[in-house]
């Protein structure tokens, strides 16, 4: 049954799991993504990073990074998300090396400020 899931119901099944407070299940559901050979589109990242990084949860967006690191969209939205998760965690050095993906994003020049407030 779970060969029939599609990517929606991933990030609805994640971002319940975010919710209640279980991490693990989403590290499980991810994992499973990852197995089957999905990638999360922009709109998924966005979706569990902003709900995620609300919540608080930043050693989750970070162990999503990790599971799909290179697949990362270069997105403002994402990588705010990421960045922010690294320095709440104390990983100064993580959201550092985030820095070039960030730029990829199609920055503003308001978005730099928010960078640096990052």
């Amino acid at each position: 049954y779970s060969q029939m899931f599609s990517e929606d119901l991933f990030t609805t099944f994640i971002q319940s799991a975010i919710r209640m407070g279980k991490i693990d299940v989403m590290e499980h559901m991810l994992q499973s993504m990852k197995h089957r050979g999905m990638v999360p589109s922009c709109e998924c990242w966005r979706a569990i990073l902003k709900l995620a990084s609300s919540r608080k949860c930043f050693k989750a967006c970070l162990y999503m990074y990790s599971m799909f690191e290179k697949d990362t969209p270069s997105d403002k939205v994402i990588f705010s998300c990421l960045m922010n998760a690294a320095l709440e965690v104390g990983c100064p050095q993580h959201a550092l090396a985030m820095i070039p993906r960030y730029s990829e994003g199609g920055l503003e020049a308001k978005d730099h400020v928010l960078m640096l407030r990052t």
